[in-house]
């Protein structure tokens, strides 16, 4: 079917935003060396899209370019990225109307519906919502084919919400292996780290993600990952001390992890595991950490055992 305009897009793409203003931009271009065409763009959704101009005209072998606003919604939308809203680009060879030589000013209400004009459907549009948002809700929902989707249309995985959390401190809480390579893959800062100091080395620790954090340390992460001590979190060597498995602590070991590692209080990676409870860890722990650290109240993990009544038995591995 001919065409009267080239549509540079194939898609209406919004970087949403809950609660924002987005935009879209259409460039049109008119295919007539000697005719100005007349343009009209409509939505299934005006309710929620304001076009400017939604009508006009594009002279002979000119561009134009029409701005389609969303106005700021208070919910995500109901599918993503794909949307059910549609825009529709008709088109049709201007004439004047009143005997002039002059087009109107104004593309007449009655232009596109009237039999004497041959309207031509030069573009059906779908609307695309990404955006850093919309990118994390993916992960959270483990969305696999939604993610590639929207990395496809150039929305960058580092960005972050409003804590500094990126969609890798989610994909790595979660313990999903393909969603956390996807990103690496994607070029996601691997060694981010949230408001609070915490990266997702940290957030796959304090979850027992054992996988995640083995795709992390082989991917470039951080084997300390340290900033949340500064803000009052323990570090991951101390978080895996009092895991139930001791797999994670032997990952960060047999990576070079520093077991001399402190606390606020001056704890070692042992004062928390024998606080725990974790003997299977503490024999774990016994051939490299430094039983004799004292923490800020010069207690040592010898002591802590001794006064700790369900460890009675750990005490003769010291």
């Amino acid at each position: 079917m001919p065409h009267l305009v080239h549509v540079e897009q194939k898609e209406v793409i919004f970087k949403f935003e809950l609660g924002q203003k987005c935009k879209s931009l259409l460039h049109i271009r008119n295919l007539m060396h000697t005719m100005p065409v007349a343009f009209k763009l409509q939505t299934t959704s005006p309710h929620k899209f304001r076009v400017r101009p939604p009508n006009g005209y594009v002279q002979p072998l000119s561009e134009l370019t029409i701005d389609i606003i969303l106005k700021p919604q208070q919910e995500l939308p109901p599918s993503f990225p794909f949307s059910t809203e549609k825009f529709v680009l008709k088109t049709a060879l201007a004439h004047n109307t009143n005997g002039n030589s002059s087009l109107p000013e104004g593309l007449p209400d009655a232009w596109f519906s009237s039999p004497q004009t041959r309207v031509f459907i030069d573009a059906k549009l779908k609307v695309i919502y990404i955006g850093a948002s919309l990118l994390r809700h993916c992960v959270a929902r483990e969305d696999e084919h939604a993610l590639r989707e929207i990395f496809q249309r150039h929305t960058g995985p580092s960005i972050a919400d409003e804590d500094s959390r990126t969609a890798l401190h989610t994909a790595a809480s979660i313990g999903n292996c393909k969603l956390v390579n996807l990103l690496l893959e994607s070029g996601v800062e691997i060694n981010a780290a949230d408001a609070n100091g915490r990266m997702s080395q940290w957030e796959a620790v304090c979850r027992g993600q054992v996988n995640v954090v083995e795709e992390l340390l082989k991917s470039g992460a951080h084997i300390e990952a340290n900033e949340a001590l500064k803000k009052g979190f323990a570090a991951p060597i101390h978080e895996a001390a009092t895991s139930t498995s001791t797999e994670l602590l032997e990952q960060l070991i047999g990576s070079g992890a520093d077991l001399e590692t402190e606390d606020q209080e001056g704890q070692t990676e042992v004062h928390f595991d024998i606080e725990s409870g974790r003997l299977k860890n503490l024999k774990v722990l016994q051939a490299e950490a430094n039983k004799s650290a004292q923490r800020g109240d010069g207690r040592t993990p010898l002591l802590i055992a001794d006064e700790n009544s369900s460890l009675e038995g750990s005490c003769c591995c010291y």
